[in-house]
């Protein structure tokens, strides 16, 4: 399956079939020195801020998402976690989301690759 990170807000697809769509948005905002990167949920889903996001940059130690706002019980980001990667350019790497849908009591892990 080819890849592509565009500058704005890009569907991750889900691997294999590609078929079913990811219910959350990867932002991409590339700098001169550091790409800052954001996750957006979609429509009834809610991503875990107990188990926070990470990206794990090629070369380079994990580095976890955070936000500001989290709901009463803590357990869900209420805006967009955000993390800084160093260096410049599309992300390259292993994205790592725990999302939740609405109206379930588990929320489902979800791994992709980034970059080629």
């Amino acid at each position: 399956m080819r890849r592509s990170i565009a500058r704005g807000a890009a569907l991750l697809v889900a691997a294999g079939c590609g078929h079913e769509p990811v219910p959350v948005k990867l932002g991409v905002e590339p700098g001169a020195t550091v790409t800052r990167i954001w996750l957006e949920p979609a429509p009834g889903w809610k991503i875990n801020a107990l188990l926070p996001p990470a990206f794990e940059p090629v070369g380079g130690p994990p580095v976890r998402f955070t936000a500001p706002g989290r709901t009463a019980d803590s357990a869900y980001y209420l805006e967009p976690p955000v993390a800084l990667i160093p260096g410049g350019g599309p992300p390259r790497g292993i994205l790592r989301v725990s999302l939740c849908a609405a109206g379930e009591q588990v929320c489902r892990p979800y791994v992709r690759m980034l970059g080629s």
